[in-house]
């Protein structure tokens, strides 16, 4: 959760993280996903962390988010705490297998994008895979809801609202927009 909160912390809030957290399981609690614990047997939120395998910088990276989470996800009050298993998984099956299908709970990757075509890279957002490598889950990017504004060929500013894709296509070539997505250009007569 970020907002207000230290310059050191970049604006990271640790209380209204775990206010947060402490809301969801009163929700989650009511909805009958969850039951409190006692204090000799607290209920457990087990998750996965899915690393890469084969680097030191990543098992420390695992073991930090570990300890973080555990101490900081542990509602005292109700016995029930966040325990994270951290499992490290060989490349590119960390994406393929997992990362891609939404098969985790939590995951680190990267991708970066090439000095030569860096708005390319922006397609491994997209929720339809058009680029056949997506890193989005549950976001339907063709959905009209970003601000645009340019400048027409009569220098007047526009303000229109599009999707994530029509903005990706129109960044990474020639693309028909209607009504802020993108559409079949009209048979020419």
């Amino acid at each position: 959760m970020f907002g207000p909160g230290s310059a050191e912390q970049f604006g990271y809030s640790k209380d209204a993280v775990i206010d947060l957290f402490e809301e969801a399981l009163t929700d989650l609690i009511a909805q009958g996903y969850y039951s409190a614990g006692t204090a000799a047997n607290p209920t457990i939120i087990q998750l996965d962390l899915f690393i890469f395998s084969g680097s030191a910088a990543q098992d420390l990276f695992g073991q930090y988010i570990k300890q973080t989470f555990e101490e900081t996800f542990n509602d005292t009050t109700r016995h029930i705490k966040i325990q994270i298993d951290v499992e490290a998984k060989a490349f590119p099956g960390i994406y393929y297998d997992y990362m891609m299908t939404g098969e985790f709970d939590l995951a680190i990757g990267g991708i970066s994008g090439s000095t030569l075509d860096a708005s390319g890279f922006l397609d491994v957002y997209a929720s339809d895979d058009r680029g056949g490598f997506t890193l989005n889950w549950g976001i339907d990017t063709s959905v009209a809801e970003i601000v645009v504004e340019y400048q027409n060929d009569e220098e007047q500013t526009v303000r229109e609202i599009w999707s994530y894709d029509a903005i990706v296509a129109a960044l990474t070539g020639q693309v028909y927009v209607e009504d802020g997505v993108e559409a079949e250009a009209p048979a020419e007569e």
